[in-house]
């Protein structure tokens, strides 16, 4: 069921929900529901975590209006609905719009982030392989580390290494969904 601070946490009170799936290590596809007031003082709970057969929008809305009666939460106080911009979920949002008049649908910014960078690098093979090898060149060798630090010096440049690009691979795992 659900604790009391969190039925107390959420209870007559405008809310924003945030769903994801998720794989755990059994390879079995995992919700997370999460929840706050809204309020900026707040934080997002985990208010669900539940093991789902079938990936899709039904499921998904299911499991959500579920949670939040069992939160006793109102429809009406439900605001927000965040969640990638898979077409179940987007389909899950639009389930959800039906019953929560209040609601609006809105896809998490990192994810939009994350989709934006991609067509860029798509768009941009030379630029990739450049700061590819770049991120190489600079975390497997100390010494060229050094030797860019002081080139840097010599120059009278701040000596800092640029930031280490990170390659997110959200879209790697296929979850039948």
């Amino acid at each position: 069921m659900c604790s009391s601070d969190l039925v107390q946490l959420l209870r007559g009170k405008k809310i924003v929900v945030v769903a994801d799936e998720s794989i755990d290590i059994k390879n079995r596809k995992i919700l997370n529901i999460l929840a706050k007031p809204l309020r900026p003082d707040t934080k997002f709970k985990l208010i669900s975590s539940k093991v789902i057969h079938n990936c899709n929008a039904l499921e998904v809305a299911t499991q959500i209006d579920s949670v939040l009666a069992d939160h006793f939460v109102e429809k009406k106080n439900v605001n927000c609905f965040i969640s990638d911009n898979t077409p179940y979920m987007i389909l899950a949002g639009q389930k959800l719009m039906a019953l929560c008049d209040n609601m609006l649908h809105s896809t998490c910014w990192a994810h939009i982030l994350h989709l934006a960078a991609e067509e860029l690098r798509s768009n941009m093979p030379d630029a990739d392989k450049f700061i590819s090898s770049m991120k190489a060149a600079l975390t497997k060798a100390p010494a060229r580390r050094s030797l860019l630090l002081d080139v840097l010096k010599e120059q009278d440049c701040m000596p800092s290494l640029p930031p280490v690009p990170v390659l997110t691979r959200w879209n790697n795992l296929d979850c039948g969904c």
